[in-house]
């Protein structure tokens, strides 16, 4: 819940809870609403992109050709986008397949909504979803996410800022 701290979420570079930055404005003074920010570490060989990344330690069990529905609120000094991070087996171990990060949401330095749908690849049996952004220059920035949905059908409502992570079963 990113409302009041980084419980439940990992990330690739340094991140940090904001509770000053909230993509609806409202600020986390008494914990209740927030942002995770995270800056992009020195990529791991010179030439290399760097990359910021947070994702919700939640291993999500999928069909081969299933779609995930997934939105997200977000503000980055670079192009970014959801990555699906695959595994051939239940339970997010095994080998793994990953996306490129195609960077289909625009950098913008003001909160934006954005929603994107991904279709599960043959041979994978769960998935990670990851909201990243790399600078292929391998240049340091930083980016930020809030108002997280991922879901197996399209999210209808929402009125209280935290992630959301709705699996019926299919």
């Amino acid at each position: 819940d990113l409302n009041t701290d980084l419980a439940g979420w990992s990330a690739v570079g340094d991140a940090t809870w904001v509770g000053s930055d909230d993509a609806d404005g409202c600020t986390g003074g008494a914990g209740f609403s927030g942002s995770v920010t995270v800056d992009a570490g020195p990529p791991p060989n010179p030439g290399d992109a760097t990359v910021a990344a947070a994702y919700p330690q939640e291993c999500i069990t999928v069909l081969p050709g299933e779609t995930i529905y997934t939105e997200v609120s977000y503000k980055s000094e670079v192009d970014a986008d959801v990555v699906g991070v695959y595994f051939d087996t239940d339970n997010c171990t095994g080998g793994q397949i990953e996306e490129p990060i195609a960077g289909n949401f625009t950098a913008t330095a003001v909160w934006a909504r954005v929603a994107e749908t991904i279709t599960v690849p043959k041979g994978a049996l769960s998935m990670l979803v990851v909201w990243a952004a790399a600078d292929p220059n391998g240049l340091p920035f930083s980016t930020s996410w809030d108002r997280v949905y991922v879901g197996r059908r399209a999210r209808v409502f929402s009125d209280d800022g935290r992630i959301e992570l709705l699996f019926l079963e299919a």
